[in-house]
């Protein structure tokens, strides 16, 4: 067990992706600086390796043959489900025969953004996770849990549901925590299991910024 993130998360496939793709990133901002012991890295490089391969996506395909251009997180946004799939395909066999090429690429950015764009594809719709009740009124249930980081911090839901006013393409909850003020978190940030109908911010870096973000004053 990566233990980098509360265990549920780890042990859901899609939280597990996800929440990987976010320490990644976190670690590649830090450029060599107060960056995790060396083994610690490579933990978390297999553990997503590993996730991308737990969900399926890598599949049979000529892929050496295969002429589409190399992935880049630029492109990331325009891609569907099978040209999705097939770049982590390509990425993942390519790295058999050329060590170091599936590191290259979560380094760069571009499988980080891949497996977050993936997951909005197959997970979502219009941004918001598919499993997760939304009453008539576009509110959600009250009291659901809500947990960051290793389960340090925690709250429950509100019931209140907004557009994001940052990204404009995720949707933020209102969380009444157990210590401090009201938060609000986007979706983009934070990943729901049904089974358990918890919340689990998954994201490292925004925690920090999001959770100080102040709340409107009325539902949008």
């Amino acid at each position: 067990m990566i233990r980098t993130f509360y265990k549920p998360v780890m042990d859901d496939p899609w939280g597990r992706l996800r929440a990987l793709s976010f320490a990644i990133d976190t670690e590649a901002g830090l450029e060599g600086k107060m960056r995790r012991p060396e083994g610690v890295v490579d933990s978390l490089l297999a553990g997503f390796h590993g996730a991308f391969c737990r969900l399926g996506l890598v599949k049979p395909f000529p892929w050496p043959t295969w002429e589409a251009p190399m992935l880049t997180k630029e492109i990331v946004p325009a891609l569907d489900d099978e040209m999705s799939w097939k770049h982590v395909t390509r990425i993942v066999r390519a790295d058999r025969f050329n060590e170091g090429a599936f590191d290259s690429y979560a380094w760069s950015g571009a499988l980080t953004h891949l497996a977050r764009h993936l997951y909005e594809l197959r997970e979502t719709s219009n941004g918001w996770p598919k499993g997760f009740a939304v009453n008539p009124d576009g509110s959600i249930a009250a009291g659901i849990p809500v947990t960051a980081g290793r389960g340090f911090l925690r709250g429950t839901t509100t019931g209140r549901r907004y557009r994001c006013p940052d990204c404009r393409e995720g949707w933020s909850i209102e969380v009444e925590m157990k210590k401090g003020s009201p938060l609000r978190v986007c979706s983009k940030n934070w990943h729901h299991l049904a089974d358990e109908n918890r919340i689990f911010v998954v994201s490292e870096a925004p925690i920090r910024t999001v959770f100080r973000t102040p709340l409107p004053t009325a539902p949008q």
